[in-house]
């Protein structure tokens, strides 16, 4: 069935293809992290997690006027190591389809924009908020329903008007997991920002002791400097995870709130968050503040650091890092000195984006 469908996809794209230029993109990434003491050390992908036997975190896309194919992994029928040719593999695949831009061609107009998903598909819930710690890009972006597989092929759709909103729904039918996504992001007016987001069984609240049966992803941006014409960048945004459910504790909701600003290549942030799971201590209140450089070419600095408990301050729950990056030939290097599990410690990687 896999090989069939994923056959079906790439002749759809290549009739596709024939009536319109293809793009090619990627991104690949590898990395290592380590602690000075020799406790831990790995290898390890662009979120900092264990990348299991694959050392390079890598991903394909072609690109029409019409469609895109995103290529994710490619699977070897239990082998460990690939050692067969491509024409062996099952590949899975996310073919996401712009079908008022095809409507369009054929006479069919339409008020809104139409974007469809299907395939090895997964998409997440919309959330509007700065994020200058990239606490929420590397753990909490994937707001969704956690009965989702790749494998039922789920499907999505994106419904938008104009610049004004966009609604967003995916469901897994298949198995009987009936995983629910719905997304919603908005502009009200300029400078302004807001999104939510339902699911059943959300993923970001459903790890150790923590567990919901629905979950509410909601978030808003302000950008003050653009609302009162200001001369430096300056916005506040909030981001709030909230769980719903008979046996669920209000006490496991996430909170973060964030004012950043800048002025030419000086940037700053300061961010309180509620239960960052993955960088501060459970029930507790943190706050953290960080600084960035951008005034070399092609070198980027920033440094932080972070009370994770303002109830406790001690060695064992700050928070801090410092942080290099640098481009070269298209490859960007980085190097983070960070804490990692409250020992000193060591990132680096490599990454690149075609």
């Amino acid at each position: 069935m896999k090989k069939r469908l994923v056959a079906i996809l790439a002749v759809g794209l290549v009739a596709v293809s024939l009536f319109a230029a293809v793009s090619f993109g990627g991104t690949a990434t590898v990395g290592y992290k380590f602690t000075f003491d020799g406790s831990e050390k790995g290898i390890y992908d662009e979120n900092g997690t264990d990348a299991g036997y694959y050392p390079v975190n890598a991903s394909l896309s072609a690109t029409t006027d019409y469609a895109k194919i995103s290529f994710r992994a490619v699977e070897t029928d239990g082998e460990d190591i690939p050692q067969m040719s491509l024409n062996d593999f099952d590949v899975q695949a996310q073919l996401t389809v712009y079908l008022s831009k095809a409507l369009a061609d054929a006479g069919v107009e339409l008020p809104v924009a139409l974007t469809a998903y299907a395939g090895n598909a997964q998409v997440s819930g919309f959330y509007a908020y700065a994020d200058p710690s990239s606490t929420v890009d590397d753990n909490y972006d994937g707001f969704r329903s956690a009965n989702h597989s790749r494998n039922d092929y789920p499907l999505a759709l994106d419904i938008g008007y104009q610049s004004i909103v966009t609604v967003r729904a995916q469901y897994d039918f298949f198995n009987s997991t009936d995983g629910v996504l719905l997304s919603a992001k908005s502009t009200p007016m300029e400078g302004v920002d807001v999104a939510l987001s339902f699911a059943n069984n959300p993923t970001e609240l459903n790890h150790d002791a923590v567990s919901a049966d629905y979950g509410l992803n909601a978030s808003a941006k302000v950008d003050i400097s653009s609302i009162a014409d200001l001369d430096f960048d300056l916005a506040a945004s909030v981001f709030g995870l909230i769980g719903i459910g008979e046996d669920y504790d209000a006490a496991n909701n996430l909170y973060l709130a964030a004012i950043t600003g800048g002025y030419e290549d000086i940037g700053a942030y300061v961010e309180y968050a509620y239960n960052d799971y993955d960088n501060c201590v459970e029930y507790k209140h943190s706050l953290g503040f960080g600084a960035s450089y951008s005034g070399f070419d092609q070198l980027g600095l920033s440094a932080g650091f972070t009370f994770k408990d303002l109830s406790d301050v001690e060695s064992s729950t700050l928070g801090y890092y410092l942080r290099a990056d640098y481009t070269l030939g298209g490859v960007t290097y980085t190097a983070k000195f960070c804490d990692i599990e409250s020992k000193p410690g060591m990132k680096l990687q490599m990454s690149l984006d075609f």
